[in-house]
């Protein structure tokens, strides 16, 4: 194989410490992409994306992806600021905020507290055209944080 002379090599020192160490953590990223550990790894493997659309029209993709047991439900809405007008300019993210503040049957504060207490990671975002708001929770919640996500949406307590 190619090696540079010692004189090249001026950091290796008398133990050749960079070397191991260099080899060392090539032959661990190695076995970590052989065994799956490294997300481009899963990538690779991802089943295909199916479709389903409610009675409401809404579409419903659903990617199984069974490395890590968790699951992400994110609900994209078709409007952002290019609907916007001088009079209701930043209507679309006010609109994102409240989402999160509660509803009939989950009062102010009880969203972030349940979310939190399982370890959720969750947010929104508005851009021009679109508002989507994500939960990405263990999957043993799943259920409980469909129902809150779709109450959210539905039941805000938007004050008049």
């Amino acid at each position: 194989p190619w090696r540079l002379g010692a004189a090249e090599r001026p950091w290796k020192g008398k133990a050749g410490l960079m070397d191991r160490t260099l080899r060392h953590w090539a032959g661990l990223a190695m076995t970590a992409i052989a065994w799956g550990i490294f997300p481009w790894a899963a990538w690779a493997q991802q089943a295909p994306i199916r479709q389903y659309v409610l009675p409401s029209g809404q579409q419903v993709y659903v990617q199984e992806n069974h490395s890590q047991p968790i699951v992400t439900i994110d609900t994209w809405v078709p409007t952002g600021s290019v609907n916007e007008t001088d009079a209701n300019n930043g209507v679309s993210h006010f609109l994102e905020h409240l989402l999160f503040k509660g509803t009939e049957q989950y009062p102010t504060g009880t969203v972030d507290r349940w979310l939190d207490a399982k370890g959720a990671k969750y947010n929104a975002a508005t851009s021009q055209d679109f508002t989507h708001y994500y939960i990405t929770i263990a999957s043993p919640f799943f259920r409980e944080a469909l129902k809150l996500h779709a109450n959210m949406l539905q039941q805000a307590a938007i004050p008049p």
